[in-house]
């Protein structure tokens, strides 16, 4: 039965974790497809030739623009743009401001993906990297509260 599943490896954070998840892909490979992934993974190699714990190289470039910026991680091009504006805080969470991310995949990178359109792998990866970064904390919300109840900030992310 394994050898008829396609799985597809996604990372979840949790606090200070970071766990591998498996899921089942949308579509089978083919028969030599799996293979050739078969072959690439007991030599521990990956499709760009990289050893399995090799990396890309990273590098940031910051923009002209008031926070923008460019991450090339090898061939991958990211562009992430962040603005903050002032909101009406949740009935909820009223001494809490709010952090918004925006994932737009280009249909240029993959046929697959649908311009101003997010799949539901898109979904997925949006709110996995939400999750991710709310649990982290790496942003307090409760410092972009401005006046309690009043007046908050909310932080957007999009990446491109």
């Amino acid at each position: 039965m394994a050898n008829d599943m396609n799985i597809m490896l996604i990372s979840k954070c949790n606090g200070d974790n970071c766990h591998l998840l498996l899921t089942m892909k949308d579509k089978p490979l083919a028969n030599c497809e799996r293979e050739f992934l078969l072959q690439l993974i007991e030599r521990t190699k990956r499709l760009d030739d990289r050893r399995a714990f090799d990396y890309r190289n990273i590098k940031i470039e910051f923009g002209a623009d008031y926070g923008c910026c460019h991450v090339h991680i090898g061939e991958t091009l990211i562009l992430a743009q962040v603005t903050c504006s002032m909101i009406e805080p949740k009935q909820t969470r009223p001494n809490e401001g709010a952090l918004m991310i925006n994932i737009e995949f280009n249909h240029v990178a993959c046929p697959g993906f649908e311009p101003g359109r997010l799949s539901r792998k898109g979904v997925q990866i949006n709110r996995l990297l939400e999750r991710c970064l709310k649990e982290c904390k790496c942003i307090d919300l409760e410092s972009l509260c401005v006046i309690a109840e009043k007046q908050n900030y909310t932080v957007k992310l999009t990446l491109l």
